[in-house]
């Protein structure tokens, strides 16, 4: 065997040796591409899952906050309108109370004085 003949042999078992690494390497990215989709199509499922969640969630606080203003929020804003329609009402009763009051004192305050100088 001559040199161009050992070239010709080493080259071609070079060239072989080269087709099967790149096909096995080309079968390995294969492989992890196959994976990298099993892998993206598990994580939309379990975000379409955590989305449904939430959305729950959100319904459920949502429907919770309408029962906390149905039975909470409205009769105290019921409430406060009446106190603020019956104040003027309360506050010209408790004036007319003090007015009684003063004008019952002063003529308690008159019937003793004429009692004082009806005795001397």
């Amino acid at each position: 065997m001559d040199a161009l003949t050992f070239l010709y042999w080493a080259l071609g078992v070079g060239f072989v040796v080269l087709v099967v690494f790149l096909c096995v390497t080309l079968y390995q990215i294969i492989r992890v591409l196959r994976d990298v989709a099993d892998t993206t199509s598990s994580v939309r499922d379990v975000a379409e899952t955590v989305s449904d969640s939430v959305e729950n969630v959100a319904k459920k606080v949502d429907h919770a906050t309408d029962q906390l203003s149905d039975y909470i929020i409205k009769p105290l804003s019921s409430a406060q309108y009446f106190l603020e329609k019956v104040k003027p009402v309360i506050d010209i009763v408790a004036e007319k109370s003090e007015a009684f009051h003063r004008e019952m004192e002063e003529d308690g305050r008159k019937k003793k004085t004429k009692r004082k100088s009806g005795k001397k």
